[in-house]
């Protein structure tokens, strides 16, 4: 029978996280804990109705309990097709736009104190700058490059003497070589790294200089 099991859902998942035990959630939905227990191994399916009060006390998406999703809200999924960011890049996001709200309000205070004890704070937003950097004609470099210094142990080609592009040591031939002038040097990952490093710290420089600060 269709959709008679979930093998593969986050019942467990989330009620860990949450803190809660089995015999309190099987308590809560009206149900045996062998019963729920039968829901978290995926050998019986739950009603909908418990799956909505789940869905409800829990603050996730059905979808996400099912585990037909990777993100916990229909929101969050639907970002997460449109743009490739994970459920926990989408909450930090989130968490970033209420931290800016937060200290946007905590800015205004500080500007209108008269006391003179205290030296009026600004504190610049996040969101700014991660905007500043998508939207700059420099963001695939800079991105590109830290992606090389994060992981330079699988990127360890370098094409030419100025260092650009680097390319996966699986699309090239002469693995872990660099080719100046013609002339193949054999390169290991750690200078791969240092050479990825100079070539983000250029592409930071020029962004810097780029940037316009917040007028306080």
């Amino acid at each position: 029978m269709i959709g008679k099991n979930l093998p593969h859902n986050n019942l467990k998942k989330v009620r860990t996280e949450k803190h809660a035990t089995q015999a309190q959630i099987a308590d809560f939905l009206g149900v045996t804990i062998k019963t729920y227990r039968g829901y978290e191994k995926g050998q019986e399916y739950p009603k909908l109705e418990s799956l909505i009060a789940l869905a409800d006390k829990w603050g996730v998406s059905i979808d996400y309990l099912l585990g037909r999703s990777d993100c916990t809200s229909v929101e969050n999924d639907y970002i997460s097709k449109k743009t490739g960011l994970s459920d926990k890049a989408i909450n930090k996001l989130h968490d970033l736009v209420q931290r800016d709200d937060f200290l946007n309000d905590s800015n205004i205070k500080n500007a209108q104190r008269t006391d003179n004890a205290v030296r009026p704070v600004h504190i610049p937003s996040i969101l700014k700058t991660i905007n500043f950097v998508l939207e700059s004609r420099r963001a695939t470099n800079l991105l590109t490059f830290m992606t090389y210094y994060l992981d330079s142990s699988k990127y360890t080609t370098l094409l030419d003497g100025s260092f650009k592009p680097l390319v996966s040591k699986d699309l090239y031939p002469a693995d872990n070589d660099l080719v100046a002038g013609g002339v193949m040097i054999k390169i290991d990952s750690d200078t791969n790294k240092a050479l990825a490093k100079n070539l983000l710290d250029i592409q930071l420089g020029k962004l810097a200089a780029e940037y316009k600060p917040t007028e306080k």
